[in-house]
């Protein structure tokens, strides 16, 4: 089980991405996230790629077949900031997993992506996020 969200890969909020992360990234709500299971930034959150679609129009044949071979299912980390104001965290990808997108032109602005988020790392401690349901971020 898990939180499930689907959103727009974006550069995000920052002008620099926290250390060992990109400027591509989701953005979850904290009341989903980080407010549950008190994280704190620089969590390191790993999840599961689900879907990915075109933001807007559709995926050319090349690039389902590109995105079904290379990116499905695939484990992808971020790095998570917890901004002090606002309502939704930002999950950064991590520079090893930037990489997957970055070489298959998978980037910020253009698509959507759908991400399981399994477990979050904080100073050797591991959780598992949801266990018990599915949580459907919609």
């Amino acid at each position: 089980m898990a939180l499930i969200i689907e959103t727009l890969l974006s550069t995000g909020y920052l002008p620099t991405p926290p250390e060992g992360a990109v400027r591509a990234c989701l953005e979850v709500r904290k009341s989903n996230l980080s407010e549950p299971y008190e994280l704190l930034d620089g969590t390191v959150v790993v999840g599961e790629i689900l879907e990915i679609k075109k933001f807007i129009g559709q995926l050319t044949h090349e690039e389902a077949e590109i995105i079904e071979r290379e990116l499905m299912s695939k484990k992808i980390e971020f790095i998570l900031w917890v901004p002090t104001l606002g309502s939704v965290d930002w999950l950064y990808l991590t520079k090893k997993s930037w990489l997957i997108f970055r070489d298959c032109a998978i980037l910020p602005e253009d698509y959507t992506i759908k991400v399981k988020l399994t477990e979050a790392k904080y100073n050797e401690e591991t959780v598992e996020i949801f266990p018990k349901r599915d949580v459907i971020e919609g």
